[in-house]
């Protein structure tokens, strides 16, 4: 993500015109037997204001897989909020529009949900003639000290966050997806 800018006017500390870096996806992930997976998410992205690179692990979770009816993963993941996060994630080349959604952007871009969660995860997918039904219920960390803050380490309080969502992917219309979720 690189890219060039111009201001018609200097200020303070700015030249007029730049070439900018952006962010940096490091992205790796691996199966360990049949029902064991690892993921790790680290962005590294430069801060304009400080000139200086910084890197945050955005995913790092370990998930176990009975089946496809049946999984349970543990660690830092997007929540099953919306889909825009689950699907997209950090990779903005992917992205089918230029930017985020507003509801999907992250805490620390002005996003006004939560969409890291640092907790334990239980869903599934169920196939079915009708179409595809999915579903997760999460328990995680509450909301940091700060709407940017995301509790990593521990939870500033003993309130945890709930959530449960289930979507329908009917199979006469490709592409198609309707889905609900509710958090506490």
């Amino acid at each position: 993500d690189v890219g060039g800018e111009y201001r018609g006017l200097a200020t303070a500390n700015t030249g007029r015109t730049s070439f900018t870096s952006g962010s940096t996806d490091f992205f790796s992930t691996t199966r360990i037997g049949d029902h064991l997976q690892v993921l790790s998410e680290i962005v590294g992205e430069f801060n304009l204001d400080t000139n200086e690179i910084g890197f945050e692990i955005e995913r790092l979770w370990t998930s176990w897989r009975a089946n496809d009816l049946f999984y349970l993963k543990l660690g830092r993941e997007h929540t099953p909020l919306n889909r825009w996060n689950r699907r997209y994630h950090h990779g903005g080349v992917l992205w089918p529009s230029a930017t985020q959604p507003f509801v999907s952007r992250f805490e620390d871009g002005g996003g006004p949900l939560p969409v890291h969660q640092v907790g334990v995860e239980a869903g599934g997918r169920l196939n079915a003639r009708l179409g595809a039904l999915s579903y997760a219920a999460v328990v995680a960390n509450g909301r940091g000290a700060t709407q940017v803050e995301v509790p990593n380490a521990s939870d500033r309080n003993d309130s945890k966050s709930y959530l449960a969502s289930a979507s329908l992917a009917p199979s006469a219309t490709p592409g198609l997806e309707f889905g609900s979720s509710f958090q506490t």
